[in-house]
């Protein structure tokens, strides 16, 4: 049991590390896909953010609720606030790793 847990802890540290160094599509295009229009969970909003821009989240287990993505061509990170504003979440990004929380 515990060493899952520190090749898991391990295996999560990588990631971070190698997010440092090779930054994300959707910081280096600044373009997000997601369909214009579409009310969806907050979750799912954000998952098909990040599938498509290729970036790596966390994302607080309190964050929830439905928003409206109806943004056309924006910045990726233009599109994220819009998302956590909605849901009154707020994000940083540490080692490549945008932390999405409540806020506070």
């Amino acid at each position: 049991m515990k060493k899952a847990l520190v090749l898991g802890l391990i295996a999560v540290g990588a990631l971070a590390v190698v997010g440092a160094f090779y930054p994300s599509k959707a910081a280096a295009s600044g373009v997000n896909v997601l369909t214009q229009g579409k009310r969806m969970d907050v979750r799912s909003a954000l998952k098909a953010l990040f599938r498509k821009n290729e970036g790596s989240y966390i994302l607080a287990p309190d964050v929830k609720g439905a928003v409206m993505v109806d943004i056309d061509g924006q910045p990726f990170e233009k599109v994220l606030q819009s998302i956590c504003d909605q849901v009154h979440a707020t994000f940083k990004v540490e080692g490549g790793v945008y932390n999405i929380y409540l806020k506070r």
